[in-house]
């Protein structure tokens, strides 16, 4: 019945059950949820444990008081997923509570508490409480009617949510509601207990059932009750309210004891703290599946899966999946519920043609609309019956993107492809939007980029077309443009624009007023007025603007061109047609009547139209006659001299060159002559002559009464004075040791007494040796000695304290006593002392006697001062040296203490002042009052004597080591290991010891250590208090940091970005994820390691990638290391991941411009390439009827020059159209195009695409030369047709052709073509590879040409070297085979001279591979093909190889060409003016031409050469016809009688009549062997030849 009545209570539901469990009659670790949508609950915490699980009881599940219990609610570890609860639901349960606190009863909230309701009993009030939160709403917890919650009774608890309003339920009443912000909503996950895992209430749940919508909670209960209806007894007599069933009121036991049966039995002891029913069964689940069930007649089994269920790994019942009939797991579904579905990987799916309305009934697919292979509903599709359709918002279907309807949505080809271009079209070609970005359709099939962008890929890609250059309006590739934005401009030839001549750009040519009009001065200008050619013909540029004439013309208009009119025939340069600015003649200057005339210092020596016609006047000349006769000095106060030159006058010298205007300068006005400005050679004044520093003096006994510039200056002094300044002022005396006094006369001199008149020389006699000044020869007046006082008898003597140090004649015999001495006999002995209490000291000084001590020098009485009253003596006031007490030491303060294990009771002035102390002191204040203790680890004790510290133990006390350490996790013990206290963070165990102390991460549990939770870096029990570095705590849980990641550890989640550098040079930086907030260009800092500094322009595309698009003006070495770093600190991406690499290197790549070239010399070079043509039409036609090596040179020569441009050089313009043009002459048509299309091949790398390669593929590249090898290929089988026929001479000839194919053809084919097929190789290889069939084919092709190309060279070296012998005797054999690398040289040097082309592809290898890879570097490039070209030059000199000396000239001129060519090259390296760009531009043209007419004209004089020598030949024919037969295999030395050479010569009548041949049969000449027996056949046939004619 109790089953019947839970299918009831579903039933009442007017929507579906999301749970439904039953605790009475299902039990276990999992309670069986009969919704039967698997939402199984856990009991507890975990189905693997019980700490918190409920006792199962036939009144339901049990919550205990003792400790929290509750029930899990998916999520758990059973049910994985949790479900989520719609705008609508009903959450109802039956329970009874007995509780004396304020305990929930079920409780929902998601991981961050942020959003949670719940329901519990208020114990104090028997009030029913309730509380929702959400995250726009929270008022509070609120409370219904108060004494309503009965205790210990069953009661109906209910939450009715229905939008925005929210009801709590108890029984028949509404007791709250809450009116949400919104309608209520969940996202993310959500926990769901019944109870909760803290404060759970104590008592009874019976049900619990959830359903997705509003119910009547009156179909649940009732308040009439009818005695019998007992659901479990024993029921009360009264049961309101009653769980309501079928009209029917039933009841159930409200006994509160879980350990007895409803009807209070006592359960079996067997039951051991489990619940049993009344037949004393006990609620003891021993099943698999940990879930069991007790039915009505107390049967225990175990729930069994029902369908729609399955059996997990552990026994228990698991829901299926909604669709399934029969599953082997929740989602795996065996068969379906639904009729029209199809299994597919155990998913159950509605088949084509039906879609889905509810796949858990059986007419849950319904049909779809006719077009639709699948659909969601009944007009939608998902998929469509017709390929390449999709559905359409608005219901049916429509083609997709590029494609276009042709027929009915019911057939599977009803769409059709647009063209390849086209993103939507209405018919195949003609598109209505473009799959590429910037396109726009085409008026007759597909589409094109618009204005400013350029194809730069196939138009079915998005980003085809990319963008022009920002001076281009319109372009054919990144920067070439085919307009331009600004007016009055056009395409420049390398990149971007250019503004027309007469224009100059005034801004970036990206906006349409750039080009400004130049000044009217100027042709071309950079600025308004900065021209940098000009209108006026004899015009120039002036640097700071406009243009004036030059040398030798005058303006009129310089907006015209003759504005610059002729000037004077002597003017250099003129304002008029007469007057001179400048003059022809150097040194002459424009005179205002017209005309010139010779400048200062020179004079006219010939006409003025010349330039040397003003010759120089002599050095000292400012105007002359002739070259050394004055007329006028440079210098001022100088006159001519009469013979050369000119001299200073009197009174002045020559201070420099008299070319100088001050070189005469005055001499100082007391000389009357002088040799420079103050040295004197005569006087003016009498008695003085010229002083030897300047100027003069007066003579001996003379003074200057006046200064020295009259005759009378010098008076006669007095006669007491050998020299003065006044008549009676003395400067020095007569008298020898006298002195001049101030007041007039002399002196005797210290140390000197007058004994006569000072006019006599020995008028001063010395004083005694100790006397400064005396009166007489002993009496001293003054001493010589410091501190000394003369004597009354003789000399001097040291004052009082003071001794005689040494002899009184010298100024320092008397020193100073020591300053504590009142008298001395030496510096530092006292005799006696000065201070009081004081005596003499035995070192030094004096000292303060005991008691007494002094704090400064003992130099006054009262010095020594009385000691503190401890101190038998002291240093200072209170610091004693030595102590009065015995067993006291001087004390650092103050005065003396005792020493360590005493202590005094008053001052220590008595020797008994200091008393023993206690045995365990070490100090003491009193004799058991301790202050330091004798043990180490000891402290005096409160009491008396010491004890141990904290940590160590200890009984007797009077040792240093009588304190043990405790162990380490005591805090204090009385044994090493038995701790009385434990350390912090240390259990204590009954034993008495101590357990260690958690670490971090870990907490103490039961004497043990437990890990705390994961990131948690302290803990309680079960919650976090703090976190680890880079985590949060909520809701006692710590979580990861946005941007860290990690279980033990929050780590930093890195992202990164990458820098990528394009052929073009366009920098890009990529990152691996979305930056937060994006970067601007100041965040950047973009630094080039280059000479000069580039600029570019920044963008960015994403907040994922930027660019930077370098801008190039000049050509860019390979290599220029870029630094790219990023300023801004702490990048995060959008995902909170932080940037790990903030800086970034990379190289730029090479990068050639070209400059512009002279429309004179273009024209020029366009003249030239008809001449070149001629040159080798006439070379090759003229090699192909005479020495075919004349073509070969020629050839070669070419060759070499055509490739030049694919280097590093920055050649003009003309010059790289001139050297392609080179190689461009080809008559042989491509037959690689029929088989490839260049439209669909990769790109050449960029150098080659400079070049002119469309492509990279080799084979299309070298389609000419395959071409001509196939053309000769045919002529094997005309040959050997030839060979065949019965026509003489002609089968002999064609024979030997066929022979000479087998080697000589191949070998001379592969040379001449050895240089073009590897360049062409490695353009192929060096280029991006596409890896389809014909990518790969012109892959393989050109890897074995590279090959072969380097092995030729060591392969021709080895090969001559073992047939040196063949080749040196022309043995026929080897000749056939390898003649044609051999037979035009002569080969007459030894080995080495035989391997010209041994050396001629070397040097090609150097060229190719340079060409190739050294574009980084165009000085290294120039110079290994310099080196090359000039090992090859030499080889020609020093061997001399050719036969032919024509041959030969001919290809040393190509040589010289070459190399001149490329010395010339190095000049374009610097920046060397667009001048001289186009001057060498010229040179190179015209020497290339000189060169080749040069090669033509030796070509052209051999094939006139070999016209004659063919007639001539022809003349003999006839004569050779009868002796035909003799030559079939045999060479044949023809003998002849005459000379053969001269009679050719001669008229046909003078062919001799008689000749000898010899024939050998061997095949190679050997002449030592000519004149020996070796040939056993020799034999000598002489013929008659006769009427040939």
């Amino acid at each position: 019945m109790r089953l019947q009545l839970i299918l009831s209570l579903l039933s009442l539901s007017s929507g579906a059950t999301i749970l439904n469990y039953h605790f009475a009659e299902d039990y276990g670790q999992i309670i069986h949820d009969y919704s039967l949508n698997g939402n199984d609950a856990v009991n507890g915490a975990s189905s693997e444990t019980t700490s918190y699980d409920t006792v199962a009881t036939d009144r339901g599940a049990y919550f205990k008081d003792t400790t929290t219990t509750y029930i899990t609610l998916p999520p758990n570890d059973i049910i994985k997923s949790g479900f989520s609860l719609g705008n609508s639901f009903s959450i109802v349960q039956w329970a009874l509570s007995f509780d004396s606190y304020d305990e929930y009863l079920s409780y929902r909230t998601n991981s961050d508490s942020s959003q949670y309701f719940y329901t519990k009993r208020g114990f104090a009030n028997n009030v029913y409480q309730g509380k929702i939160r959400t995250a726009a709403y929270d008022v509070g917890q609120k409370s219904g009617t108060t004494d309503l919650f009965y205790k210990e009774n069953w009661m109906f608890i209910a939450i009715v949510v229905s939008g925005t309003s929210v009801v709590f339920h108890m029984n028949e009443l509404q007791q709250f509601t809450f009116t949400l912000s919104s309608s209520y909503s969940e996202s993310g996950s959500f926990n769901h207990y019944i109870g909760y895992t803290s404060n759970s209430f104590q008592g009874f749940v019976w049900t619990y059932q959830i359903y997705d919508t509003a119910i009547t909670t009156t179909d649940y209960f009732s308040t009439s009750y009818s005695t019998g209806n007992c659901l479990v007894d024993d029921c009360p007599a009264s049961c309101s309210p009653g769980i309501k069933w079928n009209s029917l009121t039933y009841c159930i036991s409200q006994l509160t004891n879980p350990y007895l049966s409803g009807d209070y039995h006592n359960c079996p002891s067997s039951c051991s703290g489990l619940g049993c029913t009344n037949n004393m069964i006990c609620y003891n689940c021993a099943c698999a599946s940990k879930k069991c069930h007790m039915s009505s007649s107390s049967v225990i089994s175990c729930n069994s899966c029902s369908s729609k269920t399955y059996t997990d790994s552990s026994g228990g019942c698991k829901s299926c999946n909604s669709m399934c009939l029969t599953c082997s797991d929740s989602t795996y579904c065996l068969s379906c519920i639904a009729s029209h579905t199809q299994l597919i990987s155990g998913v159950c799916s509605c088949s084509d043609g039906y879609y889905a309305s509810d796949l858990s009934v059986s007419d849950g697919c319904q049909v779809c609309d006719t077009v639709c292979k699948t659909c969601p509903d009944a007009t939608h599709c998902t998929t469509c019956i017709t390929d390449n359709a999709q559905s359409k918002s608005s219901g049916g279907c429509e083609c997709k993107t590029g494609f276009y309807a042709s027929g009915s949505f019911t057939l599977t080809n009803s769409c059709s492809s647009c063209h390849s271009d086209c993103k939507t079209c209405t018919v195949q070609n003609l598109c209505t939007t473009c799959n590429a970005d910037h396109a726009t359709a085409s008026t007759d099939a597909g589409c094109k980029c618009i204005d400013g962008y350029y194809k730069i890929k196939d138009l079915s890609n998005q980003d085809a077309c990319s963008l022009c250059f920002n001076e281009c309006k319109t372009c054919d590739d990144g920067v070439k443009c085919t307009s331009c934005v600004s007016s009055h401009a056009s395409p420049d030839t390398t990149s971007g624009c250019k503004c027309n001549s007469g224009y100059y750009a005034s801004s970036t040519l990206n906006n349409a007023n750039a080009c400004s009009l130049c000044s009217s001065e100027c042709k071309t200008c950079t600025q308004a007025i900065i021209c940098d050619t000009c209108v006026a013909d004899n015009a120039v540029k002036i640097s700071t603007g406009g243009c004036k004439c030059g040398d030798g013309f005058y303006a009129s208009d310089l907006t015209v061109s003759d504005g610059c009119k002729v000037c004077d025939s002597v003017c250099k340069t003129c304002p008029d047609a007469t007057h001179c600015t400048t003059c022809v003649t150097d040194n002459a200057q424009s005179k205002s009547s017209g005309g010139c005339e010779c400048k200062t210092g020179f004079y006219a020596s010939g006409s003025f139209t010349l330039s040397n016609s003003c010759s120089s006047c002599h050095s000292d000349c400012k105007a002359c006659t002739t070259q050394n006769l004055c007329t006028t000095c440079n210098a001022d106060h100088a006159t001519a001299r009469t013979d050369a030159g000119c001299e200073c006058i009197d009174g002045y010298y020559k201070a420099k060159d008299l070319s100088n205007q001050d070189a005469c300068s005055k001499c100082s006005n007391q000389c009357q002559t002088c040799n420079d400005g103050v040295k004197c050679t005569a006087c003016i004044s009498s008695y003085a002559s010229p002083d030897t520093t300047s100027g003069c003096k007066c003579n001996s006994g003379y003074y200057a009464s006046n200064t020295l510039d009259n005759a009378n200056a010098c008076t006669l002094c007095s006669s007491e004075c050998k020299t003065c300044s006044e008549y009676n002022i003395c400067d020095t005396c007569v008298t020898d040791n006298a002195i001049p006094l101030s007041t007039g006369g002399c002196e005797c001199e210290d140390g000197f007494y007058a004994t006569g008149l000072y006019t006599s020389q020995n008028s001063c006699t010395s004083c005694y040796t100790e006397c400064k000044i005396c009166s007489g020869p002993n009496l001293c007046d003054t001493c010589k000695a410091d501190n000394a006082s003369p004597r009354e008898d003789i000399g001097c003597e040291c004052n009082v304290g003071h001794y005689k140090s040494e002899s009184l004649s010298n100024q320092n015999g008397c020193s100073l006593c020591y300053s504590e001495c009142s008298s001395c006999n030496q510096a530092n002995k006292c005799l006696t002392c000065i201070a009081a209490h004081s005596t003499v000291n035995s070192d030094i000084g004096c000292k303060c006697i005991n008691g007494y001590y002094s704090p400064e020098p003992l130099i006054s009485q009262d010095s020594c001062q009385v000691c503190y009253e401890e101190c038998s003596e002291c240093s200072e006031a209170n610091k004693c040296i030595k102590c009065i007490a015995k067993k006291s030491m001087p004390d650092e303060f103050i005065g003396c203490k005792c020493i360590d294990g005493y202590y005094s009771s008053g001052p220590l002035t008595s020797t008994n002042s200091c008393i023993l102390c206690s045995d365990e002191c070490k100090t003491c204040e009193q004799e058991l009052k301790c202050t330091s203790c004798i043990a180490e680890n000891a402290i005096p004790s409160k009491q008396n004597g010491c004890k141990c510290k904290q940590g160590f133990f200890g009984t007797d006390l009077r040792f240093v080591n009588s304190c043990q350490a405790c162990n380490s996790a005591c805090k204090t013990c009385n044994q090493t290991e038995i701790c009385i206290q434990c350390a912090d963070n240390f259990v204590k165990n009954s034993t008495g010891h101590c357990n260690e102390p958690c670490n971090l991460n870990e907490y103490a549990y039961l004497g043990g250590c437990l890990s705390c939770q994961n990131l948690c870096l302290t803990c309680s029990e079960d919650e976090c208090l703090t976190c680890t570095e880079n985590a949060y705590l909520k809701n006692k849980k710590c979580y990861c940091n946005k941007g860290f990641e990690g279980t033990k550890d929050c780590n930093k989640l890195f992202f990164n970005a990458k820098m990528s550098i394009s052929d073009s040079n366009l920098i890009s930086l990529i990152f691996d994820e979305v930056i937060e907030g994006g970067l601007l260009e100041e965040d950047f800092l973009l630094y080039f390691d280059y000479k000069e500094q580039l600029s570019y322009n920044f963008s960015n595309n994403t907040k994922k990638t930027y660019y930077f698009k370098v801008n190039i003006i000049n050509t860019l070495p390979e290599g220029i290391k870029v630094y790219l770093s990023i300023l801004k600190n702490d990048i995060r991406s959008s995902s909170g991941s932080f940037l790990e690499n903030y800086n970034f290197t990379g190289n730029l790549h090479y990068y050639k411009v070209f400059f512009p070239s002279n429309e004179i010399t273009s024209s020029s070079i366009n003249a030239t390439k008809s001449i070149v043509i001629f040159c080798a039409s006439a070379s090759i036609a003229s090699g192909l009827f005479n020495n075919p090596s004349t073509a070969w040179v020629f050839i070669n020569t070419l060759e070499l020059l055509t490739y030049l441009p694919l280097g590093s050089v920055s050649y003009t313009e003309n010059l790289v159209e001139f050297f392609t043009f080179l190689g461009g002459i080809s008559i042989v048509p491509n037959p690689s195009e029929i088989f490839f299309t260049i439209t669909n091949q990769s790109t050449p790398y960029k150098e080659a695409r400079n070049y002119g390669f469309k492509t990279s593929y080799f084979i299309i590249n070298s389609g000419p030369i395959i071409g001509s090898f196939i053309a000769f290929i045919c002529l094997i089988p005309v040959c050997y047709f030839g060979s065949k026929l019965k026509w003489g001479k002609f089968a002999v000839e064609s024979s030997k052709i066929l022979l000479n194919y087998r080697y000589s053809f191949f070998v001379r084919f592969w040379v001449q073509s050895y240089l073009s097929l590897g360049i062409l190789s490695l353009v192929q290889i060096k280029s991006e590879y596409e890896w389809n069939s014909e990518g790969l084919a012109n892959i393989v092709f050109s890897s074995l040409t590279i090959i072969i190309v380097v092995i030729t060279p060591v392969f021709l070296l080895i090969a001559g070297f073992l047939n040196y012998k063949e080749n040196k005797h022309k043995c026929d054999q080897f000749k056939k085979k390898w003649g044609s690398i051999y037979e035009e040289f002569k080969n007459n040097k030894g080995f080495i001279s035989t391997q010209f082309y041994t050396v001629f592809l070397i040097r090609r290898i150097g060229y190719i591979f340079s060409q190739a890879f050294l574009n980084y570097n165009a000085y290294m490039q120039l110079t290994v093909i310099l080196i090359f070209s000039i090992i090859q030059l030499l080889f020609l000199v020093f061997y001399l190889p050719y036969k032919d000396k024509e041959v030969l000239v001919s290809s040393l001129i190509g040589e010289f060409c070459i190399i001149e060519v490329i010395i010339l090259s190095y000049f374009f390296l610097p920046d060397i003016g667009l001048n001289s760009q186009i001057n060498l531009e010229s040179a190179i043209v015209f020497s290339v031409l000189i060169a080749m007419i040069l090669q033509t004209g030796i070509a052209i004089v051999l094939f006139v050469r070999s016209l004659k020598e063919v007639w001539q030949k022809l003349k003999i024919l006839r004569s050779k016809f009868t002796l035909k037969n003799i030559f079939k295999k045999n060479r044949v030395e023809i003998i002849k009688n005459h000379k053969l050479a001269n009679e050719t010569r001669s008229q046909e009548s003078d062919i001799p009549q008689k000749m000898s041949f010899r024939i050998y049969p061997d095949d190679c000449d050997y002449p030592e062997n000519k004149n020996s027996n070796t040939y056993p056949k020799q034999f000598t046939e002489n013929f008659q030849i006769s009427n040939l004619d």
